[in-house]
C-alpha cells in the first residue's frame, strides 16, 4: 500500500485499543518497506486529563518509518535552486534514489 503516516497511526491505534493485537509491536508492509508501530510508555510530562474513551493511559504509539535511500542531485538542479534563492550558496542537495518520496 502507499505509505501514509496518519492512516498508519490510526490503524495501529485501532488495532492496539480494540485488543485485536496481542503485542506491543505491529509491522505494516508498505511500498516503501516495513513500517513498525510500537506501543511505548508515555513520558511523565504528558497530561492524562485529556484521555478519551478507548484510549489506553500510559501508552503512546511510536512509528519507525522505512528508510528511503538518498543520492546526490545533479549539478544543473543545484544551480537552478541557487538562482531561485538569489545566488545563495548551496551546501548540498540530495534526492531520493527511487521514486518521488517527499
Amino acid at each position: 500500500v502507499e505509505l501514509c503516516g496518519h492512516a498508519t497511526l490510526a490503524a495501529a491505534h485501532t488495532l492496539f485499543t480494540s485488543g485485536m493485537v496481542d503485542s506491543d509491536t505491529i509491522e505494516f508492509m508498505t511500498l516503501s518497506g516495513i513500517l513498525i508501530a510500537k506501543r511505548v510508555p508515555e513520558t511523565k510530562s504528558s497530561d492524562n486529563s485529556k484521555i478519551q474513551d478507548g484510549d489506553v493511559p500510559g501508552k503512546w504509539i511510536e512509528l519507525d518509518f522505512p528508510v528511503v535511500p538518498i543520492m546526490e542531485d545533479d549539478a544543473e538542479r543545484i544551480s537552478s535552486v541557487s538562482k531561485v534563492l538569489n545566488g545563495t550558496s548551496i551546501v548540498e542537495i540530495k534526492k531520493t534514489a527511487t521514486g518521488d518520496h517527499f
